[in-house]
């Protein structure tokens, strides 16, 4: 048995477009989300509110938000990277917001001179923040399969840094393939491991699993497309394995 459904987010908006030589203005946004939306997507990434020397491409993503005409039952997100970004999201209307930190320590020190968990326990101010102006917040772990940085990146090194999340009182995290690393038995081993030790984040309804903490593969980064399939394969199998033992002892 199938899961009944699968929620697939679209980020190229913000991940595919942040990494385009030329910047796509407000109206050509706001036509590429009316599209996606029509086009069946539940949950779409908008685009970030980082600074906009960093990420010039992503400068217009508040006025994006200002003018965006919302399809019902579509979930609009941005990621962001401090309290700033919390707060041009309230200010332009946006109602989720998503943190990230990468799995590789050797990534956060070089780039940010710290660890991985002491950058998501300084993201406290920006959960109290969010949560006071009624925006929901998530989280995400890029480069949890592997980096080029550190090669394999341990189970016990992701679950550091979902403990830390939870900590600042963030439990929907995402697990990001970012650098295309990830292969079959090992996205099945830390699914299984995720619910082995995380069951208060972890629901099963009606014979599919309902799980807060999220995967995501990045095409971009791996040599295919093809290559992409497998991982899901072992995913979905998973998913399957769950519903499965959870209808024989229900």
């Amino acid at each position: 048995m199938l899961p009944k459904k699968i929620r697939i987010c679209e980020v190229g908006l913000r991940d595919g477009l942040q990494n385009e030589k030329r910047m796509f203005t407000t109206e050509e946004k706001l036509e590429l989300l009316d599209g996606m939306g029509k086009a069946g997507f539940s949950v779409i990434e908008v685009g970030s509110f980082m600074s906009p020397k960093a990420v010039p491409q992503m400068a217009n993503t508040d006025e994006v938000y200002e003018k965006l005409e919302k399809v019902p039952g579509v979930e609009y997100r941005a990621l962001i990277a401090n309290l700033r970004g919390v707060e041009r999201a309230i200010a332009c209307g946006c109602k989720k917001v998503k943190l990230n930190v990468s799995a590789s320590r050797a990534h956060n020190l070089a780039n940010l001179n710290r660890t991985p968990e002491e950058s998501v326990a300084r993201f406290g101010d920006c959960v109290t923040c969010a949560k006071e102006a009624g925006l929901e917040i998530s989280g995400s772990i890029s480069m949890a399969f592997g980096s080029p940085w550190d090669k394999e990146i341990p189970i016990g090194a992701v679950a550091s840094i979902v403990e830390a999340y939870m900590a600042v009182g963030i439990n929907e995290i995402s697990l990001s393939d970012a650098s295309g690393m990830a292969f079959p038995p090992q996205v099945q081993e830390i699914c299984a491991y995720m619910k082995k030790h995380y069951p208060k984040n972890i629901s099963i309804t009606r014979g599919a699993l309902a799980w807060p903490i999220s995967l995501r593969a990045c095409k971009a980064a791996s040599p295919s497309l093809i290559r992409a399939l497998p991982v899901w394969a072992a995913v979905l199998s998973f998913l399957v394995q769950q519903a499965t033992w959870q209808q024989k002892t229900s």
